[in-house]
């Protein structure tokens, strides 16, 4: 009796969401280095609850998945993106659509499609794709906080979540984690937060 080999499950769906993400964000971001795409990912899944499936923690520019980190270089290799690193002073990296990228997104089409995934994608992207790393990566503290928050029964407060976020990233000013907030309830997010308190999400 001959043994069956092995069989790995490919996590399409995530290929699909990467790559997709990927080409929505490319016209649209300043430099879509790895920061812009794990902070947009994290968003994606986070803020407007798609189940991606990746485990974020937090680390020195905000919430990070080495997971993500790791499906982009597969997803690079399958031909869904193409990297480049940036030559100046600023350095980094930029990403763009690869040849492959419409067939990896068609692989996860219908399980996209089934949980909301391209219209939370486009939402995502139209809501914060123009925005630099660096706001990203405070948006996504905010969320960062705010779902910490929930997950330990505690009451969502704004200023809480400011003081919180200002302890996590000092060189941010106050005014700009408040005026940064605010702006969650105003596109259709979070919207405890307008009212300085609460228990609920969205």
């Amino acid at each position: 009796m001959t043994e069956s080999p092995l069989r790995f499950k490919v996590p399409w769906e995530r290929y699909g969401i990467v790559a997709a993400v990927v080409r929505a964000l490319h016209p649209r971001s300043p430099q879509l280095g790895k920061t812009v795409l794990q902070k947009v990912v994290y968003l994606l899944q986070d803020l407007a609850r798609v189940p991606v499936g990746y485990r974020f923690e937090f680390y020195t520019y905000g919430p990070f998945s080495v997971e993500l980190l790791q499906d982009l270089d597969l997803v690079e290799g399958l031909g869904g993106v193409k990297i480049h690193r940036v030559v100046s002073l600023m350095g980094g990296f930029d990403i763009v659509p690869g040849d492959r990228a419409d067939d990896l997104i068609r692989k996860a089409g219908d399980r996209l499609e089934g949980r909301g995934g391209n219209d939370a994608i486009s939402q995502v992207v139209e809501d914060y794709g123009r925005l630099s790393a660096r706001d990203l990566e405070l948006r996504a503290t905010i969320v960062y906080v705010v779902r910490g928050l929930e997950r330990s029964g505690k009451a969502v407060d704004k200023k809480h979540v400011s003081k919180l976020v200002g302890n996590l990233k000092p060189r941010f000013h106050s005014q700009e984690i408040e005026t940064a907030i605010l702006e969650f309830p105003a596109k259709g997010y979070l919207e405890m937060l307008a009212t300085g308190s609460g228990a609920g999400c969205s």
